[in-house]
C-alpha cells in the first residue's frame, strides 16, 4: 500500500479482485484519493514488472476501530480500488476464509 504513490506504508492482502484488507492504522489518517495499492511487488526498490498498481476508490475502517496509546482495537480496513486487479502468477487472491464451524488439524478451530 502506498500514499501519494511515493512510499510504502503497510502490507495488505488481496481478498478478491476488487477488495483489499489491511490494518486500519495504515489508512485512517489519509484521504482515499492519496492512496494506491500495489500487488505483485516483491522488490520494493526495483521494478520487476510483476506489479499491478491501483488507485484507491474508497476504504472503510472498522466502525469500532480505536487507536490509543500503545494499543489498537478493531484494527482492520477494507479497501476498494478504482479498477479490479487481474490475478496472475504474481498477483493472487488470498485463500478462502474457513467457516467458523470448520475443524482443523489438532482440534484447532477458527474463533
Amino acid at each position: 500500500m502506498m500514499a501519494d504513490k511515493t512510499y510504502f506504508i503497510c502490507g495488505a492482502i488481496l481478498y478478491n479482485k476488487n477488495t483489499v484488507i489491511t490494518a486500519a492504522h495504515c489508512v485512517a489518517d489519509f484521504p482515499a484519493s492519496t492512496l494506491s495499492v500495489t500487488c505483485g511487488d516483491f522488490q520494493l526498490k526495483k521494478d520487476a514488472f510483476t506489479e499491478q498498481q491501483r488507485a484507491v476508490k474508497s476504504y472503510k475502517v472498522h466502525p469500532r476501530y480505536r487507536n490509543g496509546k500503545g494499543f489498537l482495537q478493531n484494527d482492520v480496513a477494507i479497501i476498494k480500488p478504482h479498477f479490479d486487479f487481474v490475478p496472475d502468477e504474481h498477483v493472487q487472491v488470498a485463500p478462502r476464509i474457513p467457516d467458523r464451524k470448520e475443524t482443523f488439524p489438532r482440534d484447532c478451530k477458527l474463533i
